[in-house]
């Protein structure tokens, strides 16, 4: 058998279909085990925790860091 490019090409295009096809099979199994649900549920939950209130009411990222001393400019 004369291994050619174009059998090459074939080859790692149908291999790369299956292993995504596969993986993409893995995480939807992952996603929808029910052992994960309260995993995921706390991490849902874990962005809103910790919020005081509106970005607004936050000082500013450049409020925070702008030195009191300004001698050197």
């Amino acid at each position: 058998m004369d291994v050619t490019h174009d059998t090459l090409v074939a080859f790692a295009k149908s291999g790369g279909l299956f292993y995504f096809i596969a993986f993409s099979i893995g995480v939807v199994i992952y996603t929808f085990w029910p052992s994960n649900r309260k995993k995921f549920d706390r991490a849902k939950h874990a962005i809103l925790e910790g919020e005081d209130g509106p970005e607004e009411e936050r000082p500013s990222v450049e409020e925070q860091a702008a030195p009191e001393d300004r001698s050197c400019l």
